[in-house]
């Protein structure tokens, strides 16, 4: 679902990509979703050539002489439309040069739900998500050419590294912390050649990258001296310094003890000797200047504590703290696997970042393209869901009492109403408690009326709501362990039958009644809330959905023409 949200998520002028843990398939307790935009209209050059130069963006070089490892200066070369070009107003001149400065970059991306700067991050204020947002370089950088022909244990295989290296590299605006010129530098970032890496992971090797995570965030921060010292990606880094040393024939179930243990011993080599390499380019030491010596003898010496327990050290979480009581045998029945499988879902964060797709008739067009040329039927599914939620938007986006003729309005009525249509797949009820919106907005009660009893019947026992806990879930899993069409269903395809989702009322939405607006202080509504107001409102001003009856008057009553009649269904 990530992978396919990114790629619908990409438009002309930039790129939408899943960092993090999110973006590496794994969604922990305590994970922060990470949103990247790779903005297309700047491009970053090693090595400016007349023929390399697409007139219609702005072209900046990549100055390494000053600057430490993993990190770059970008001169400004060419332009399109002289000095008031947005980006050239977060240059700084130094000399006859023109610099792209990163905090004037970041700045520029500041809105009042992603007030607060982390970093390269925009953290989100509703804790939902933190916005990145960086440049490309098409080429593979030569501060990391070493890479290409390093590995000689098989891993990663060659069609990987080609795809790594045509991926390019990316530049986050985050200069190297006392550095000279710091708001002018930019590091050199591989999150997208990451994510290829993680792809070849096999299912042990993920294995220990969660256990490395959750030690580090579950027991190591647990001691108030050892907590933010390290973060989760020197634990990713030193997973894909071992999976080079070592044969991928030993990343197997029956090594995984051993495996994590290795992985462990290395953190602890590398706090010892202040050295964490970093793995694209190994001269940028990512452990420099990261410690004080205090800081790194108290973590050490905390280290050593834990590996002295050996692999139990992880039961010391409080998410593996209970394992011996855990119910090992439920995993040989499919029924519970796949319930627990659909309750994650409910629970992940993949339900609640709509927002990151677009909606505009590009991304329409686009999910449409892939459910008829992808060959996968799970695939299919997932784009089917996305074009729900884009449908969805859209249909809100379009003003069917408009001032314009007849003619126009019967258009713009039968396009909206075609997307609708296409909006009752990404969950049971929500969807149609759109359309039944777009008949009390076209004034079309007996259809309302209907849609509405329709939508009743859609809240049975079996029916799920977002977040639930699994306590809440065990009479729907009886009735789904009852019930074999679910079981020969994906995932996302029974989110269509078995989800009660929020009603998701976008900015200045044609579609949800004013007055629902005003009751509900959240853009997303409860299903069952927003059902009752619709038929509450509807009842009290059936003949006008907006504005208060006693301002009607009797000349808009006369002057109120067939429209809802003409276009009945």
């Amino acid at each position: 679902m990530i992978a396919s949200r990114d790629n619908l998520s990409n438009e002309k002028h930039v790129s939408c990509i899943t960092a993090g843990s999110f973006g590496d398939g794994l969604e922990m307790r305590g994970s922060e979703l990470d949103i990247m935009y790779v903005h297309k209209f700047i491009e970053v050059h090693e090595n400016i050539t007349g023929d390399n130069l697409n007139h219609t963006k702005i072209h900046f070089e990549m100055m390494t002489e000053n600057t430490s490892s993993c990190f770059t200066m970008l001169r400004s070369i060419k332009h399109v439309q002289g000095d008031t070009h947005k980006a050239l107003q977060f240059c700084e001149q130094i000399g006859q040069e023109k610099y792209l400065s990163s905090i004037l970059f970041k700045k520029c991306f500041m809105t009042e739900t992603a007030s607060t700067i982390r970093g390269p991050r925009l953290s989100d204020t509703r804790g939902l998500c933190g916005i990145m947002h960086s440049l490309h370089c098409n080429y593979w950088v030569k501060p990391a050419s070493q890479w290409i022909k390093r590995s000689n244990n098989s891993w990663p295989d060659e069609n990987t590294k080609k795809c790594i290296i045509n991926a390019g590299v990316l530049f986050m605006p985050v200069g190297s912390l006392g550095a000279q010129l710091e708001e002018l530098n930019w590091r050199i970032t591989f999150s997208v050649s990451e994510k290829y890496l993680v792809y070849t992971f096999s299912h042990t090797q993920l294995i220990c990258l969660v256990l490395m995570k959750i030690l580090l965030k579950d027991v190591i921060n647990a001691d108030p001296t050892c907590k933010y010292l390290l973060c989760s990606y020197y634990m990713k880094t030193i997973i894909f310094w071992i999976s080079e040393e070592i044969q991928p024939s030993e990343w197997t179930p029956d090594n995984l003890i051993p495996c994590f243990m290795r992985c462990f011993r290395r953190l602890i080599y590398c706090v010892q000797y202040s050295q964490c390499p970093h793995y694209f380019i190994p001269e940028n030491n990512m452990f420099e200047k990261r410690f004080q010596y205090s800081e790194r003898r108290d973590l050490l010496k905390n280290l050593t504590s834990l590996y002295s327990y050996g692999w139990r050290c992880i039961i010391l979480s409080d998410q593996l703290y209970n394992i011996q009581n855990w119910p090992f045998n439920v995993i040989n029945d499919l029924r519970f696997t796949y319930c627990e499988d659909f309750h994650k879902l409910l629970n992940s964060l993949d339900l609640r970042i709509h927002c990151l797709i677009f909606e505009n008739y590009n991304n329409y067009r686009k999910v449409v393209k892939e459910i008829i040329s992808c060959c996968s039927r799970k695939l299919q599914y997932v784009h089917i869901y996305y074009m729900s939620v884009i449908c969805s938007r859209i249909s809100q986006s379009i003003t069917i009492n408009s001032e314009y003729s007849n003619k126009h309005k019967y258009k713009l009525y039968n396009t909206c109403l075609s997307y609708l249509l296409l909006n009752l797949y990404h969950d049971a009820v929500s969807g149609w408690l759109m359309l039944a919106s777009f008949f009390y907005i076209s004034e079309q009660h007996k259809n309302c009326d209907k849609i509405i009893s329709y939508s009743l019947t859609k809240f049975t026992l079996e029916k799920l709501y977002r977040n639930e806990s699994l306590s809440d879930m065990h009479h729907e899993q009886r009735s789904l362990n009852n019930m074999n069409i679910f079981k020969r269903m994906g995932i996302v395809r029974m989110l269509k039958f078995l989800l009660l989702d929020f009603v998701e009322s976008t900015l200045n939405s044609t579609l949800v009644p004013m007055e629902i607006r005003e009751a509900c202080e959240s853009s997303e509504i409860p299903p069952l809330s927003y059902l009752s107001l619709l038929r509450k409102f509807k009842s009290e001003n059936s003949r006008h959905p907006f504005g208060d009856l006693k301002l009607a008057t009797a000349e808009r009553r006369s002057k109120k023409t067939s429209f809802g009649t003409q276009f009945s269904v």
